[in-house]
């Protein structure tokens, strides 16, 4: 089985947001792993990552929405005692593929 690849991940989602003719800001949806752990991850020139831009490719990200604590992630969060309702700016994407992989890898 093929490893999530944060980065690739996010250049599949803008293809697919630029053929439907959305803008390139548009937030993305949250993706579910194999033990149920759902993330929102974002990038773009309006989000918190780099290089601030809608091409990529992005060596860090945005994670606007998580469904349950991972202590990895706490030190990027604006409220960390608030996991559910707060953004993670500026996270490593090699971070998020290790996390998601330790979650089982992505539910088909």
């Amino acid at each position: 089985m093929k490893k999530f690849n944060t980065v690739e991940y996010l250049q599949r989602m803008e293809e697919l947001i630029e053929y439907q003719g959305f803008v390139s800001t548009t937030i993305l949806p949250s993706i579910e792993t194999n033990n149920g752990l759902e993330i929102a991850i974002q990038a773009g020139e309006l989000f918190c990552c780099s290089p601030r831009d809608n091409y990529g490719p992005w060596e860090l990200v945005e994670i606007n929405y998580i469904n349950r604590r991972i202590e990895k992630l706490t030190a990027y969060a604006d409220d960390a005692e608030n996991i559910e309702d707060t953004i993670y700016r500026w996270v490593p994407v090699d971070l998020i593929d290790e996390i998601v992989e330790e979650n089982g890898g992505i539910k088909k």
